[in-house]
């Protein structure tokens, strides 16, 4: 397949230094996002293919067999007491935050006289595209 190769051209170039590893990543993002957006637009597509095969029996391509499923998300937002809860979850997160932040000076101690236990902090890196 001509992309696929497109693709692992490109990261054996970076790994050789024959380009730029940020450029490479560049061009694999702007061929990641072509490929994100050909897959939603024959999605549907597929699926309804994809129906008409009985489970088991669906075509095997490229050492692949694609078969359809489907999940449910839960809508709660129509509770009141979930939202609440909700709410006072965020307020114990900005106050965990807080004591974090404030860790070398003892923490943080809320207003009913609480310590309140520093969150933990995870950093990742990563490169963000922006159009130019």
């Amino acid at each position: 397949m001509k992309a696929i190769d497109q693709i692992y051209e490109l990261q054996d170039k970076a790994e050789r230094g024959d380009i730029k590893p940020h450029m490479a990543y560049t061009q694999i993002y702007a061929i990641e996002s072509a490929l994100k957006e050909a897959k939603r637009s024959i999605s549907d597509m597929a699926i309804n293919e994809l129906d008409e095969y009985t489970k088991g029996d669906e075509p095997v391509y490229l050492g692949l067999r694609p078969t359809v499923q489907s999940r449910a998300t839960w809508i709660y937002s129509d509770d009141s007491e979930w939202e609440r809860r909700k709410e006072l979850l965020k307020q114990r997160e900005k106050q965990m935050q807080k004591s974090y932040a404030m860790r070398n000076k003892g923490g943080f101690i809320d207003e009913h006289g609480e310590a309140i236990p520093p969150a933990d902090k995870k950093e990742s890196r990563y490169i963000k595209m922006e159009k130019s």
